[in-house]
């Protein structure tokens, strides 16, 4: 996959993700764009370029000070965390990461 796919891709799941806070799971969105990401490392096109063990994520969008994404006060980790009622939470968090990806530089 190639880089300008893989942010396509992402920025597709997490602008559902963040219209529909009530879900909170990557597998409860629609089935055609959930096929398109089943096959991905976690489910994320992101981690299917950026996972290597030597570097941790580190060029990845979505990491936090050469962390992994789900760092404690990652807009992830606010995500996956976020109680099932909190759906402002939820909302905020994928936004933000909608805004991380958005401004990516692919080139």
């Amino acid at each position: 996959m190639t880089k300008r796919k893989a942010k396509s891709l992402t920025l597709q799941v997490w602008r559902y993700l963040r219209d529909h806070p009530e879900l909170d799971a990557k597998s409860k969105i629609p089935e055609k764009l959930y096929k398109q990401i089943e096959d991905c490392i976690s489910r994320c096109p992101l981690c299917d370029l950026f996972i290597r063990p030597a570097e941790h994520c580190k060029e990845c969008p979505l990491s936090v000070a050469g962390q992994n994404c789900n760092t404690c006060g990652s807009a992830y980790n606010e995500w996956t965390n976020s109680k099932p009622s909190t759906y402002g939470v939820r909302a905020k968090a994928a936004g933000m990461i909608v805004d991380i990806v958005k401004r990516w530089d692919v080139k």
